[in-house]
């Protein structure tokens, strides 16, 4: 089963995440979170107040250095949406993260 695979993945991606990134997770009820997706904070140097200023992130990122992660926009903070599917590896948040504190 795909969840058994994703989810495990997820939160270890947001362990680490959060650890390297000095950030935490969208704090939700368990109830609520999404089965393959999870939300952190950005860090507090990747300053981010506009939806127009994440855009912009995004596709520098995806531009220059080949990584699709979207950040949004809500309640005045910008976050971090990862996601994962059965092709997803460890690597591939590894890569994410060292592409984010490339831009420290």
């Amino acid at each position: 089963m795909i969840l058994g695979y994703v989810a495990p993945l997820l939160d270890w991606a947001v362990d680490m995440l959060c650890t390297a990134l000095s950030t935490e997770p969208y704090n939700i009820p368990d109830s609520m979170r999404a089965p393959c997706m999870r939300v952190i904070s950005c860090p507090k140097w990747l300053t981010m107040d506009t939806i127009d200023k994440a855009d912009e992130f995004v596709q520098k990122m995806a531009r220059d250095d080949k990584v699709n992660c979207p950040l949004t926009v809500f309640n005045g903070n910008c976050w971090i949406r990862i996601s994962a599917n059965i092709y997803n590896t460890k690597d591939d948040y590894i890569r994410l993260r060292d592409v984010i504190l490339k831009y420290q």
